[in-house]
């Protein structure tokens, strides 16, 4: 191996010697990166020529060669290449097929720069000889940015105030050749200032801190050859901007007291972001919310401003600044207009001292108003009443003022004053007036008190005053001269007295007056108490079943005469013999439960006092089912021909007795009249009918819309039963009331019995507790009273016995002779009636013109007809009331 390298070099060698004049290139490449050799290979003329060896020589060793391809022993493609392994080795590679060929070396090094020689030695002709000048460029490494301070830089500069000068320098180090340093801003070259320090390079550049330049980058280049990119440093400049403006969006406007309202105050152009505060008036508001927008440059502050009716005409005051600037504040203030409902103040007149005002004073108030916008009512209150000027009692009302002038006791009480504008309205505090006057009743007229003989009863006599502090003095039968009461019974508190008084005998009772004093003066009227002999109270009046379901039914009575006692009122419900309930209360209203659909319910009202109980009014009430509401009138009942016989009979009676009660209705109506005939339209009597309270028969009637519609009183069965218990004769009175009848210009109506209401009886009862008499809708119209007997429960002799129960002693007398005939008019009706209201038959009752006459009146159907040692007692499905509204005098 050592004998060939000899043999080429010396080849080589000689041919050198022999070869013609050389070919020169130049090479440029870069550290690390690849370099190209060319040799240039001609064709030799001669066909028996060729290439045989080419050889590579470096500059520094001009005789040994570095490089070898050999093709002796074979064609040029094919030849054998060899490399120096301490200089080249696998760096490199001999690539015959470029034109020129050329010798290829990677990783090219910094050694690797030098002039190179190829030789290519051929069989005939001499050796082709090619230089290459090989240049190896080293890129300059990344400049350092030094602030003025020699302090190196990183990816900013800054912050810088707006205004400020900075210089910058650029500096390389290294690279061969020396680079060039260049500034570049966005693409811009910029002007410099350049130098050579040392192995290194400087450029310097100088700035000014503008809005333009904030976030604006700046490049320095350093740049040796054309081969490689330039190796380059940038940073960006940051400068503190001062805000451009600010502003409150929108504005404010006018806002409303107590409503929330949101306000935006927007800065603009500040770096870094705004910093916004708000004022009201003085006083900053700290809870602002910041929103930060378009990159930083705008900044918002938003607010909910709870405005009150203090903020009305101050200043809301928005501020932005830059916090890293001193003195960069910009601001933006609005007038705050606050309308507001009025807020109102109330007063007595400053000249009046509330504690001494007394009946007969004038008095004023002030009512005090702060409103926004403009009020435009004033309206005052009493107690919660609405006042109006009226003059003539001496109430004025001007603007904001109320005169009350010669006040009087019944002006006391809680005043306020309400103002009103397009905000609502404002109520001011409430003043209590206070007015002094001479004590004086609390309950105008006289009123009776019942007394037990020999025992004690207490006495009250209650005054109203004002200052309460009041005496008393107590006189019996008499003026203020009468008799004196011993102090030791009297027991004064406030405004009450109380005497304990024992009635020990007849004269006992009498007059008791009763006198309070305070400062103001002395009782001008004296309390009047009329005491009587305490007695059982009477019975509740006007009762009624006032709503009644499948379940339970409300019974409503008004309260009677006391009997000069305190009293209290108890109900039972009677089913067939079995008391159901008894309920006790104050007032006569009562509730049934727990009732069963189906039943027949008997109530029984008294009234109770110390001194013993009232007679019971007593009421029947059916409980119906739910089918039965629903269903119309009640199936034909399979009538046997022994009872059918026996009512044919008992019907053939009625119409004889009917006959009667017509031939002297007509001849009544053909008696000749005392008065002249009245040209005005006939007298009207209507007869308004409503269900029991329940089912489709009262909602079927109500629907009509009659005003004259009310309810049961309660009345229709009062004292039946007393009176059949004692077998005392019944007279009765009685309107036989059908439809399409008109008897003596007098217009009756009943509900149609298609709307789900079979009414076959009408019963009718004055008021008093008489039993009842029945009559079937067939019959003819005819208006009959049959009176009771002249002996009346106010008589002398009779003054304890019970209401509408004759003397036992007249049980003989015939029934005709203790009743009255019949009549045709209500008012006779009325007339003939009204011994049985408390006048003695020998007076004759008056009643005057344009009087009405009214007659209450139930509607029964079905049930037993008649009940064994009782009257007739169908089941009653409503009520009615016939009411006259004839101009006539009886």
């Amino acid at each position: 191996m050592k004998a060939a390298f000899v043999i080429i070099y010396l080849i080589a060698y000689a041919a050198l010697s022999a070869a013609t004049k050389a070919a020169w290139f130049s090479e440029w490449t870069v550290v690390r990166g690849q370099a190209e050799l060319p040799c240039l290979v001609p064709l030799p003329k001669d066909p028996n020529d060729k290439p045989l060896l080419a050889l590579w020589y470096k500059e520094t060793q001009p005789t040994v060669p570095i490089y070898s391809y050999d093709t002796r022993s074979g064609p040029f493609t094919k030849g054998v290449r060899w490399a120096d392994k301490g200089y080249l080795g696998s760096r490199a590679f001999f690539r015959i097929m470029s034109d020129p060929p050329t010798l290829v070396v990677d990783d090219v090094k910094v050694a690797d720069q030098a002039v190179y020689t190829c030789r290519v030695d051929y069989k005939v002709r001499s050796s082709a000889i090619t230089k290459v000048n090989l240049t190896v460029i080293v890129p300059p490494g990344p400049p350092i940015i030094l602030s003025s301070l020699g302090r190196q830089l990183g990816h900013t500069v800054g912050p810088l105030e707006e205004g400020a000068h900075a210089q910058l320098t650029c500096r390389s180090v290294g690279g061969s050749p020396t680079p060039t340093l260049t500034w570049w801003r966005d693409g811009e070259r910029l002007d410099q200032v350049g130098s050579v320090r040392g192995s290194g390079v400087e450029s310097r550049i100088s700035v000014v801190a503008s809005r333009t330049l904030h976030g604006a980058t700046l490049t320095c280049q350093a740049l040796n050859n054309n081969i490689t990119e330039p190796s380059s440093t940038s940073l960006t400049i940051n400068v503190l901007l001062r805000p451009l403006s600010v502003e409150i969006v929108g504005g404010v406007g006018s806002l409303s007291a107590g409503r929330p309202v949101e306000l935006v105050c927007r800065a603009v152009g500040s770096r870094p972001p705004a910093h916004i505060t708000w004022w009201r008036g003085s006083r900053q508001i700290t809870d602002v919310t910041h929103t930060v927008m378009n990159g930083g440059n705008v900044t918002t502050g938003s607010i909910i401003l709870m405005p009150t009716r203090q903020d009305d005409g101050k200043h809301i005051t928005c501020r932005a600044s830059n916090p890293e600037i001193p003195h960069s504040v910009l601001e933006d203030a609005d007038l705050l207009s606050i309308r507001y409902k009025p807020e109102v103040e109330l007063a007595l007149g400053r000249a009046l001292n509330p504690e001494v005002i007394k009946e007969g004073d004038d008095v004023y108030f002030e009512c005090t108003i702060h409103a926004n916008p403009t009020v435009h009512r004033v309206t005052w209150y009493h107690n919660g009443e609405l006042l109006e000027t009226n003059k003539s009692a001496g109430l004025l009302i001007s603007d904001h003022s109320l005169v009350l002038q010669k006040v009087e006791r019944g002006r006391a009480g809680v005043y306020t004053c309400v103002a009103h504008n397009l905000e609502g309205q404002g109520r001011s505090n409430a003043v209590t007036l206070n007015v002094m006057f001479a004590p004086v009743c609390s309950t105008p007229g006289r009123r009776t008190q019942g007394v037990a003989r020999m025992e004690s009863a207490k006495v009250v006599c209650q005054v109203e005053a004002y200052p309460q502090q009041v005496n008393f003095t107590w006189r019996f039968n008499g003026s203020s001269e009468g008799e004196a009461l011993p102090l030791k019974a009297i027991r004064t508190q406030g405004t009450s007295s109380m005497l304990n008084y024992t009635a020990s005998m007849e004269q006992d009772y009498g007059t008791l007056l009763c006198w309070a004093s305070n400062k103001i003066g002395i009782q001008k009227e004296p309390c009047v108490i009329h005491l009587i002999p305490a007695g059982p109270p009477d019975p509740p009046r006007n009762c009624s079943i006032a709503n009644q379901t499948s379940e339970a039914l409300v019974v409503e009575c008004s309260p009677g005469f006391d009997g000069g006692l305190p009293q209290h009122f108890v109900m039972e419900a009677w089913d067939q013999g079995t008391l159901l309930s008894n309920t006790t209360s104050l007032a006569p209203e009562f509730v049934v439960r727990g009732l069963e659909a189906g039943m027949g319910v008997t109530l029984k009202v008294r009234a109770t006092n110390n001194r013993g109980q009232s007679a019971s009014v007593t009421l029947e009430a059916d409980i119906m089912k739910v089918a039965e509401k629903r269903m119309g009138p009640p199936e034909e009942v399979f009538v046997p021909p022994v009872v059918g016989a026996v009512v044919g009979g008992v019907g053939a009676v009625l119409l004889l007795v009917v006959a009667g009660l017509v031939l002297t209705h007509y001849a009544h109506r053909t008696r000749p009249q005392n008065h002249t005939p009245k040209t005005e339209s006939p007298p009207t009597l209507t007869n308004v009918y409503v269900g029991d309270g329940s089912g489709d028969e009262t909602r079927t009637l109500t629907k009509t819309g009659n005003p004259d519609v009310v309810r049961g009183t309660g009345e229709e069965d009062m004292g039946v039963e007393e009176a059949v218990g004692m077998g005392a004769p019944r007279c009765v009175e009685a309107v036989a009331i059908l439809q399409g009848n008109n008897v003596a210009g007098v217009t009756t109506t009943l509900p149609d019995p298609h709307k789900g209401v079979d009414v076959e009886y009408v019963e009718v009862v004055s008021g008093a507790p008489l039993s009842t008499t029945i009559r079937r809708r067939e019959d003819p119209v005819v208006y009959t009273s049959i009176a009771p007997h002249p002996y009346h429960p106010y008589s002398a002799h009779a003054a304890h016995m019970p209401q509408g129960i004759v003397d036992p002693r007249d049980y003989g007398h015939d029934i005709t002779e203790a009743c009255m005939p019949t009549t045709t008019s209500l008012h006779d009706l009325a007339g003939a009636l009204h011994p049985v209201r408390g006048h003695h038959s020998s007076q004759t009752p008056t009643m005057g013109r344009d009087e009405s006459v009214s007659v209450y009146g139930t509607l029964r159907r079905g049930g037993d007809r008649m009940r064994e040692g009782g009257p007739p007692h169908p089941r009653a499905v409503g009520t009615f009331l016939a009411t006259s509204h004839q101009e006539s005098a009886v």
